[in-house]
């Protein structure tokens, strides 16, 4: 699925269509404010939260999992996250050392669970914003395969037997990375909610954010998404490279949602600030 999406994003905004190619392109990947066409089966963007529930619930079975040294074949409710995560990491020397993809593992429980505060209790949701069924269930199977795909090359009899070791200086760097994508996205997310609390913008509208880093780009929320999975790659090295097909589908997914988001905003405003990149300063 994230295939495909990645090919619709590329299909909207590098090889872009009218026709029914297009619209298609359209269903699969628009939502909130660039989401031009109601379908009869969108759901509320606010919808997000199911999101955040699930996947906090669900990273948190797998780091009791990596806490207990592996699966218990013996209980049937393990049943299923075994066969989602069949490699052999046990007998295989290449396999991942289990303390840094628990740490990993840790980080993104962690990242789940202040989204799931931020769209509680800091997001202001329009009643207007809508995504389609379609990238909800996504949204839902995205965040079920996260957990697996880091397990999927751990050794399950080494996670505590010695203790976390100490970090390398790239996963010291992965992890400010990841601190400063955090705080990047929360303070971005507050900053679009207090427009609708406290500025002029009312609940069902837009305005332009200033401030923080808005300034040099339209999403800082996008470029934090990124900043934190792509220190979560470092932290977790070459202990999971299923992990680098996450991070390009992730940084590919937020360039091109910056992209539509920008030039939303652009064509919304007239006087948008053309100094601004939609993601990356001085960059894109």
């Amino acid at each position: 699925m994230s295939t495909v999406l990645t090919i619709s994003y590329l299909f909207k905004y590098i090889f872009p269509f009218e026709d029914t190619l297009g619209k298609i392109t359209d269903f699969l990947i628009d939502y909130g404010k660039s989401k031009a066409t109601p379908h009869p089966l969108d759901v509320p963007k606010r919808f997000f939260v199911h999101f955040y529930i699930w996947a906090t619930l669900w990273n948190l079975y797998f780091l009791y999992i990596l806490s207990t040294g592996g699966y218990d074949v013996n209980n049937s409710i393990h049943q299923i996250p075994a066969l989602m995560t069949s490699y052999d990491g046990e007998n295989d020397s290449t396999a991942g050392d289990s303390s840094w993809i628990f740490v990993t593992l840790f980080l993104l429980t962690l990242h789940t669970m202040r989204r799931l505060y931020e769209n509680v209790f800091v997001s202001v949701f329009s009643n207007k914003a809508r995504m389609t069924f379609m990238q909800y269930l996504w949204g839902l199977v995205y965040y079920t395969l996260l957990p697996p795909t880091l397990l999927t090359e751990a050794k399950f009899n080494n996670t505590f037997n010695s203790g976390i070791p100490l970090p390398r200086l790239v996963q010291v760097f992965g992890f400010l990375l990841y601190i400063i994508g955090n705080i990047l996205e929360y303070k971005t997310l507050a900053a679009f909610a207090r427009l609708r609390i406290k500025g002029r913008v009312k609940k069902e509208s837009h305005g332009i954010a200033y401030g923080i880093f808005f300034d040099f780009v339209t999403c800082p929320h996008y470029l934090g998404e990124v900043c934190i999975y792509a220190g979560l790659l470092l932290v977790v090295g070459h202990h999971c490279a299923s992990w680098r097909a996450v991070i390009v589908y992730n940084v590919v997914a937020h360039v091109l949602m910056a992209k539509s988001a920008h030039e939303w905003y652009k064509r919304t405003f007239p006087l948008y600030p053309t100094d601004r990149k939609a993601i990356f300063p001085y960059l894109l």
